[in-house]
């Protein structure tokens, strides 16, 4: 729901939408819609199978604030804010898993991502001081791992992940130059 170009909105929903309650938050969109069922008696649940998937094509270059300066600030800080900022009506434990949650299910934190952000010079160790009481949040590895992978020369990440395309997936041998070039 944080993609606002895959959600399909009901009148009354956007009628009477609090928009100005979510500006600046960088979800507008999934603050409206939880907003609006804070307080409804009833249910949601996710069915993947019917679930939209990302389109996948080789000449689609997709973009989003995650591969940029921003992505920590609002990977961590501005959904935490976010998720906090909702109704009383969602328990706090909720509000938690669902903070800690983000960065799994969006993929933004995993393991590899962290390194991928590293490669591109988006994780240093002045993100890890800015955010370090914002990270054991929205981050579920140590903070010793996340620093570890922060002051690693960028190069050793390089070289690694171009090793593991050149054995593994020789068929994405394009994107050498690509992480190279980073």
């Amino acid at each position: 729901m944080t993609c606002a170009a895959v959600n399909v909105y009901n009148k009354k929903l956007l009628d009477d939408a609090d928009f100005p309650r979510y500006y600046n938050s960088s979800f507008i969109q999934t603050g409206v819609i939880f907003e609006f069922i804070s307080n409804k008696d009833f249910n949601i649940q996710w069915i993947q199978k019917h679930s939209i998937t990302s389109l996948k094509y080789s000449t689609l270059r997709k973009t989003n604030w995650s591969y940029t300066p921003k992505a920590f600030e609002i990977g961590c800080e501005d959904w935490i804010n976010f998720v906090m900022s909702l109704s009383l009506s969602y328990k706090l434990e909720n509000k938690m898993k669902c903070i800690m949650d983000f960065g799994k299910v969006s993929a933004l934190f995993s393991l590899n991502n962290l390194i991928v952000l590293r490669i591109l010079g988006l994780l240093n160790k002045e993100v890890v001081k800015k955010y370090k009481k914002l990270l054991p949040l929205t981050i579920d590895y140590p903070s010793c791992l996340i620093f570890a992978i922060a002051i690693t020369p960028k190069v050793v990440f390089k070289i690694l992940a171009i090793s593991i395309i050149f054995v593994f997936k020789r068929d994405k041998i394009n994107k050498i130059s690509v992480i190279w070039n980073r």
